[in-house]
């Protein structure tokens, strides 16, 4: 919230979705809540409701999700609306890693610089960075409730088949704790993003088998910190990784 409430930009329209928290999240957001364009709380369907519910409430042309963890840099909201203003339909940029450092605080780990031109292979863009035209949700449709981790990959995907124009803005853009649901529940994750390519015309042939490789990617690539190979786990990331991940 305070990252938002930080940025320069002046017409940002803060709407806050909450599935029915019990844990003292609505005694942040009613403190704060005339700050608030919108805010609701009741239970939903999922993560995707959750974002389709914010979506269907903004009135804005511009429009960007963050998670609970989430938070962004400064100027990020600016960055977006000129790039928009400069004719771009979908914008993304960077994103900063976070880990628990074991005191209730966080530490860095690495920042991930996305890659718009690989889409069609994976998930190379950090979906806490990126705005998309009010007028793209209108024509393409919102985020699939059948999608319980892979949900944002299939929209960008749809977006990017779909013609739309991605801008990357070359900086941090956003901020983003390990360990969320699509982290915990990877494999589910990686089928999903093969079910996300054949619901958009990849045929079998050529997504199963990057869907096998991306199991064995990750499979290995977290095996190697465990047996204390972490220099290995670099080399392996700088060979096969897609996305630059740097510390």
């Amino acid at each position: 919230m305070l990252s938002v409430w930080a940025q320069d930009y002046p017409e940002v329209e803060y709407i806050i979705i909450d599935g029915g928290s019990t844990d003292g999240t609505l005694d942040i957001i009613r403190r704060h809540e005339d700050k608030l364009a919108v805010w609701v709380s009741e239970p939903d369907r999922g993560i995707s409701d959750a974002f389709n519910k914010g979506i269907a409430k903004s009135t804005g042309h511009l429009v960007g999700i963050l998670n609970a963890d989430d938070w962004y840099e400064p100027q990020s909201i600016s960055r977006a609306v000129q790039a928009f203003l400069d004719g771009a339909e979908v914008i993304h940029g960077n994103q900063q890693y976070w880990l628990p450092d074991g005191q209730g605080g966080v530490i860095k780990d690495f920042t991930f610089t996305a890659n718009q031109s690989k889409l069609s292979l994976e998930m190379t863009l950090n979906h806490p960075t990126v705005f998309v035209a009010r007028q793209v949700y209108e024509e393409m449709g919102l985020f699939r409730l059948d999608m319980r981790y892979a949900m944002d990959y299939e929209l960008m995907l749809r977006f990017w088949l779909g013609g739309k124009k991605f801008v990357h803005i070359p900086s941090i853009q956003a901020n983003m704790q390990l360990d969320g649901a699509s982290d915990q529940n990877w494999p589910k994750a990686y089928y999903e993003s093969y079910q996300a390519k054949r619901l958009n015309g990849i045929g079998w042939g050529s997504a199963y088998p990057y869907y096998l490789k991306m199991m064995i990617r990750t499979t290995v690539a977290r095996l190697l910190p465990r047996l204390g190979l972490g220099a290995v786990l670099i080399w392996f990331r700088s060979k096969f990784a897609l996305t630059a991940k740097t510390k």
